[in-house]
């Protein structure tokens, strides 16, 4: 199995067992731990769809918009949907079960996110000679600030297929929330 098709089966594996352990402990979700978590899911796919909007992938170098901060905004908005996710669990109550399920995501999600970067990089270092620089010049993850245009452009995050995460997060956040409200 490569690392794409691992990474989609444990996304896939963690939404299921997140879900049963959600329904169990719904009831028990604070409820500002709930709005928080919604401002991280909306924040991280917001910096997905700006992403998205200057990815050409394999064609060329983004360095645009938030590519000229961060070489990996895709990732950094998965890490606030990912810490968005993790606020819907957060109780009056502890539940370990709820406490080994993020230990043991945090840990699979960091081992394969990690490879993942670092093989994204080799591979976009051998098609774009540029790439070398530019990763000299941009952080990974933690973004540089600085003042950057950005524009979203519907058509390249249809392209790109993000409109099918945006559809799918709005389609859980109304299910927790109905989780939540009860």
């Amino acid at each position: 199995m490569n690392l794409n098709k691992l990474r989609l089966f444990s996304t896939k594996l963690i939404a299921v067992i997140y879900f049963l352990l959600f329904y169990h402990i719904r009831k028990d979700v604070l409820k500002e731990a709930f709005w928080i978590g919604v401002f991280f899911v909306f924040l991280g796919e917001t910096i997905r769809l700006v992403a998205q909007s200057t990815i050409k992938k394999n064609k060329e170098l983004a360095k645009d918009g938030l590519y000229k901060i961060v070489r990996h905004p895709l990732y950094l908005g998965s890490f606030f949907i990912f810490l968005g996710f993790f606020c819907f669990h957060i109780t009056k109550n502890f539940h370990p079960e709820v406490f080994v399920f993020w230990v043991i995501c945090i840990f699979m999600l960091c081992l394969i996110y990690r490879k993942k970067i670092k093989d994204e990089e080799e591979y976009l270092a051998k098609i774009f000679p540029q790439y070398k620089e530019y990763m000299e010049e941009v952080p990974c993850i933690i973004p540089k600030f600085q003042k950057t245009n950005f524009k979203i452009n519907p058509k390249q995050i249809i392209k790109n297929r993000e409109h099918k995460l945006l559809i799918g997060l709005i389609l859980m956040l109304l299910l927790i929330y109905k989780g939540v409200k009860g």
